[in-house]
């Protein structure tokens, strides 16, 4: 008789706890009327092909070194730099705390 799987509780930032030296993000959305990400502004001919993106940080590791790296704070983080996950259908990730390239105002 196959075992029975349990269900998967629906994934919450509240929930998620990043380990080591770990940060969970999530993007700031695109403001509409200015074509900025943030305080980042991105012309359209370098949308498709983005190679930074701004992330607002959700949480922290324990092990994260940085003292400003904290939740609520905006960073550049290399476009394929973490582990996607989706958060109650907001795309989120997971990345290392050196992948940040820089700490936004």
């Amino acid at each position: 008789m196959p075992r029975k799987l349990k269900p998967v509780p629906p994934l919450s930032a509240d929930t998620l706890t990043p380990t080591g030296n770990r940060l969970l993000v999530k993007p700031l959305p695109k403001d509409a009327t200015t074509d900025r990400y943030g305080s980042l502004y991105l012309p359209q001919t370098a949308e498709d092909w983005q190679q930074y993106l701004q992330w607002e940080i959700v949480k922290v590791g324990p092990e994260v070194l940085d003292e400003a790296l904290l939740p609520g704070a905006h960073v550049l983080v290399a476009r394929f730099a973490g582990a996607l996950v989706e958060i109650q259908r907001v795309p989120h990730a997971f990345i290392a705390e050196d992948a940040v390239i820089a700490i936004l105002p």
